[in-house]
């Protein structure tokens, strides 16, 4: 692994968590304002945000030996944060993509892992 490698994947993970905390907040402040919305009777999309921040956050934990499957899982988390939160989850979908992109354009290639 060379440096610039390490430098890609080191910088799609510390992103990836940035991404993976905005989605945490974002998913609060839904819960905030569709509790208020509804009186007080709940938001069900609640548990699925929490288990997509905590799908960024593994996704971006593993950026380093697992960079496409790092890429899959932010990218994932980013999209249902947007069916999650609506037009609020497209600033973490933003963060998470670009994790993804970081992760995805710095896997190895398939000549290098055979030599």
């Amino acid at each position: 692994m060379t440096v610039l490698k390490l430098a890609g994947r080191t910088v799609a993970m510390i992103v990836g968590i940035l991404g993976a905390v905005v989605a945490l907040v974002v998913t609060i402040i839904n819960f905030g304002v569709k509790n208020i919305e509804a009186g007080s009777l709940g938001n069900a999309h609640t548990p699925t945000g929490l288990g997509m921040t905590l799908l960024a956050f593994i996704g971006a934990l593993i950026a380093l030996p697992f960079p496409t499957v790092s890429a899959i899982l932010m990218l994932i988390a980013g999209i249902v944060m947007v069916l999650v939160a609506g037009w609020l989850g497209v600033i973490p979908l933003i963060i998470l993509a670009l994790a993804a992109l970081f992760a995805f354009l710095d896997r190895p290639s398939r000549r290098a892992a055979r030599a």
